[in-house]
């Protein structure tokens, strides 16, 4: 199973959303961790040094660095940027198949975008 990390943009209805309505899944937020403030690249080698998919809002400076990091050969557990727009229950649907639905490997260096 995918396990998660939220960036601290991550609308926290996400988080607990997740939480709630699969208790399953590994999940845990930059917050959780007290890395609140932490600049981007932290935040994604804390996702590198946890083996976790980061779930950010952030497309703008995440995305772009993803992509640093994946061209300079630093592989990355995964990326999906969630539209901040989308329904809450398509956005927690879309995570919930996708934790459960794939292999970890799956995701290794992908930058993906939910709702999928």
């Amino acid at each position: 199973m995918i396990r998660f990390l939220c960036d601290e943009d991550i609308d926290g209805r996400v988080l607990r959303g997740l939480q709630r309505r699969y208790p399953e899944l590994d999940i845990t937020s930059i917050n959780e961790l007290g890395l609140k403030g932490e600049a981007d690249p932290e935040v994604l080698r804390m996702a590198i040094e946890q083996d976790r998919v980061l779930l950010t809002h952030d497309v703008r400076t995440m995305r772009p660095l993803a992509r640093r990091f994946i061209e300079s050969g630093i592989a990355i557990p995964g990326l999906v940027c969630i539209d901040r727009n989308a329904q809450m229950g398509t956005i927690l649907d879309d995570l919930a198949t996708i934790a459960v639905a794939s292999h970890e490997d799956e995701w290794r260096d992908q930058i993906m975008h939910v709702p999928l």
